[in-house]
């Protein structure tokens, strides 16, 4: 599915970035060359604790920081 939204949407992985709270989430973007934000909110926290290091570029309380710390400039 991701694969299939940055061919629709003519992006390239590194142009993009995934958000999400689960270790499924951030094996898919690592799977399209996508980077990855964690969000704590519902699973992230114990997310969190079990990904390898590196694997999230960011960590946010929830999706509202993730956000507006992306189109603030965050590197993504």
């Amino acid at each position: 599915m991701l694969r299939e939204a940055l061919a629709r949407f003519v992006v390239e992985p590194r142009d993009a970035v995934m958000i999400g709270d689960q270790p499924t989430d951030a094996e898919a973007a690592r799977r399209a060359g996508v980077a990855f934000v964690l969000v704590r909110t519902g699973k992230g926290r114990a997310t969190e604790a079990s990904l390898p290091a590196g694997r999230a570029i960011a960590a946010f309380d929830d999706l509202a920081a993730a956000v507006a710390a992306l189109l603030d400039g965050a590197p993504a």
